[in-house]
């Protein structure tokens, strides 16, 4: 759950505080930064060490696709809030950031908002990113992305190197050069049928969620129904016995799923 509501973590916090032990724990404190507790500011400045495990997935309009229904607004105001206690003994603030299709194309633009939080003081004292990598669903792994996204995102980083002081960092430079040695990679079979799952996904994410990944990102919405369809297209010559014993081979689930995609599609064209 998320710890800024959950009135157990507060109570527990004030308990390591009251009883005079929190001087020698070091607290780990993951959040979304929907809302920021300002007992809880109060009493991690009374530990020993106070790291906050912020989730952050994106910059601006990717950040609130992702983690709807978060507003960017209120993300970077707590963001600031908290860092401004920043101190290289006891305070830390932590992007956890996660790989994906959706923010692949954007990655860089995070990178440049940390950069522009590090240079409003106080200066982050360690890594203020930790980069991880999404692999369940895989239809939202970049290594399933058509190349032509991947060859995008690879040129966005490769233009971020020239520029990026983020490198003063340990970690950062290795966790980077292993999302773009994923970006480089052939092409893995079978990504026609993920991007066929991730349009599926997505088409249902934003019906319920009123959101538009076309608007959101074109460049990525596009390049992927464009691969997606390449496999629809072989699909649509193999009319008969064969088209039919293609599908039945696979669960039920799946069988609906291609369906809905396939109405999709034609409601789109």
């Amino acid at each position: 759950g998320e710890s800024s509501l959950m009135k157990e973590v507060n109570e527990t916090l004030r308990y390591c505080v009251d009883s005079g032990h929190a001087e020698h724990i070091n607290v780990f404190y993951t959040t979304n930064l929907t809302r920021v507790n300002s007992e809880t500011i109060e009493l991690a400045k009374k530990f020993r060490t106070f790291t906050w495990i912020v989730s952050i997935d994106g910059f601006g309009a990717t950040q609130e696709y992702i983690r709807y229904p978060s507003k960017w607004k209120i993300i970077e105001e707590n963001f600031i809030r908290i860092k401004s206690f920043v101190d290289a003994d006891q305070w830390r603030v932590i992007a956890n950031f996660t790989v994906q299709s959706y923010n692949i194309c954007n990655i860089t633009d995070f990178f440049d908002w940390i950069e522009k939080m590090d240079l409003q003081g106080p200066p982050f004292a360690y890594n203020p990113v930790s980069l991880n990598l999404l692999t369940n669903p895989d239809f939202l792994d970049i290594q399933f992305l058509p190349l032509e996204v991947r060859q995008h995102a690879s040129r966005l980083i490769d233009a971020y190197w020239l520029r990026n002081k983020l490198t003063k960092f340990e970690g950062f430079t290795d966790r980077l050069r292993m999302v773009q040695s994923i970006l480089h990679k052939a092409p893995t079979p079978g990504y026609q049928d993920r991007m066929a799952d991730f349009l599926d996904f997505t088409r249902i994410l934003d019906h319920h969620r009123k959101q538009d990944l076309a608007f959101i990102n074109p460049f990525l919405f596009h390049s992927v129904f464009n691969a997606a369809d390449i496999n629809l297209k072989r699909a649509f010559r193999q009319i008969g016995f064969k088209l039919t014993r293609m599908y039945l081979k696979r669960p039920a689930d799946r069988i609906k799923g291609r369906l809905r995609h396939l109405a999709s599609i034609i409601k789109f064209k």
